[in-house]
C-alpha cells in the first residue's frame, strides 16, 4: 500500500491471544483407512502421510469430543479423503466430507460483539471467536466518528457490516459467494 497507493500505515499493533487453546471452531481432518481401521489426522510438516490423532490442543472443546462419533459415521462414506468439523459457541459440531455433504439448511449461530451471525455450517467463519472480538475492537479503533458509508470487503455473512452497521449511512457489502450474501442480508 506504501509504495502503490502512497498511504502509510500505522505499526502493525500485536494484541495477545486470549485462548491459545482449544479454539479452534473449524477443522479438515485427513481420512486414513488401514485395513479394517478408519483414522483422522493432519497431514504431517513434509506432506507425505497423515499422522492420525485422537484430540487435538488448538481445535474445540466440542470437536474433541465429537472426533470418535464421527469416525464412526465415516465408515457409511467409504471414498472420502477428507473430514470437516465445525463448532459453533454452544458445542453443536456438524461435519462433511466430499462424499456425505452437510445437510442442507444446517445452520450454526455466532455471537461476536453481543450480535448473533447465522451462518450455513459450510460456510466460512473466523474460527477463533475470541480473537474476532479483539479483531472487531481493533477495526472500530480506526474508524471515523463522522463516516458515512461502510465497505465492508470480502463481507461473507456480514461480520462488520451487522457489528458497525447502525453507524454508517450506506454499507456496501462485497462477496463473491451468492450463499453469503443471503446470509449476510439476513443476518442485518
Amino acid at each position: 500500500m506504501r509504495r502503490i497507493c502512497k498511504i502509510e500505515f500505522p505499526a502493525v499493533k500485536k494484541v495477545a491471544c486470549v485462548e491459545p487453546f482449544y479454539y479452534r471452531n473449524r477443522v479438515k481432518f485427513h481420512i486414513v483407512r488401514k485395513e479394517e481401521q478408519l483414522q483422522v489426522g493432519f497431514i504431517d510438516a513434509a506432506g507425505r502421510k497423515t499422522v492420525p490423532i485422537e484430540h487435538c490442543k488448538i481445535s474445540d472443546q466440542a470437536i474433541n469430543a465429537s472426533i470418535a462419533a464421527v469416525r464412526e459415521q465415516l465408515k457409511k462414506s467409504p471414498h472420502s479423503k477428507t473430514v470437516t468439523l465445525r463448532a459453533n459457541q454452544e458445542g453443536k459440531v456438524d461435519f462433511w466430507t466430499e462424499d456425505l455433504p452437510v445437510a442442507k439448511g444446517v445452520t450454526l449461530t455466532e455471537k461476536i460483539c453481543g450480535k448473533s451471525f447465522e451462518t450455513p455450517s459450510s460456510s466460512f467463519f473466523q474460527v477463533h471467536p475470541a480473537m474476532t472480538e479483539a479483531l472487531v475492537r481493533e477495526v472500530e479503533a480506526f474508524l471515523e466518528p463522522s463516516s458515512q458509508a461502510l465497505i465492508d470487503a470480502y463481507c461473507g455473512v456480514g461480520l462488520f457490516s451487522v457489528v458497525f452497521g447502525k453507524r454508517f449511512e450506506d454499507i456496501l457489502g462485497i462477496e463473491e459467494d451468492q450463499d453469503s450474501v443471503r446470509w449476510a442480508r439476513k443476518n442485518m
